[in-house]
């Protein structure tokens, strides 16, 4: 039987019932099998070139890269198939790129950057270094083809920033999620602790 009264039971308690909102829906939403309006916007905001990783409906995993795309599908050029392959947008129940992060090596690369941006997806918290080396954290709003909004933490107002602009963006947890991760290390470690002290005393007992 759990005893609500221990303070590790309440720890991991805690750290479930702080992560914020906007993660917790982010976590949710990314499970789900996209909607073949939103998966055709994807494909235009990645492009030609892109290279992808697609789940199918039927639970098929494929990979490659985007040759083409219409209104109702993409071609995808397989390192597995000898001839280009076409998937039409129904069938897919998941499609993210194959790198969610980016980082310029020289001048910024709008493409990629756009590429990591999509793949990180809406609602997400993340890092976002500009060309300025002006460093924001916050949550993505809203993807464009030039541009998209991000809300920084513990400010009330969005901002638009260009691709163009961006020097380095990747996933990054936030205070509260971060915090959690941590109690929950630390509470876990606690359990294991705990039991491994019960069973030497049961069998000191014996």
């Amino acid at each position: 039987m759990v005893n609500l009264k221990n303070p590790l039971i309440w720890a991991l308690a805690v750290s479930v019932s702080i992560l914020p909102l906007s993660d917790t829906a982010a976590w949710a939403g990314a499970a789900e099998p996209a909607p073949s309006a939103a998966t055709a916007e994807s494909v235009r905001l990645l492009g030609e070139g892109a290279e992808v990783k697609i789940k199918l409906a039927d639970g098929l995993k494929v990979k490659g890269v985007i040759e083409s795309f219409g209104d109702d599908g993409l071609v995808l050029n397989t390192k597995r198939r000898p001839s280009p392959r076409t998937i039409d947008y129904a069938q897919i129940a998941q499609l993210k790129p194959a790198k969610r992060s980016y980082k310029a090596s020289g001048e910024p690369d709008p493409v990629e950057a756009r590429r990591a941006v999509v793949g990180l997806g809406v609602g997400h918290h993340v890092m976002v270094k500009q060309v300025s080396n002006l460093e924001l954290h916050g949550n993505i709003q809203s993807i464009g083809m030039e541009n998209f909004t991000m809300l920084p933490d513990h400010q009330q107002a969005p901002v638009e920033i260009a691709y163009s602009d961006v020097k380095v963006v990747h996933k990054n947890l936030s205070a509260g999620a971060t915090l959690a991760v941590v109690i929950g290390v630390v509470a876990a470690a606690a359990l294991i602790a705990v039991f491994l002290t019960g069973s030497d005393t049961v069998r000191g007992s014996l």
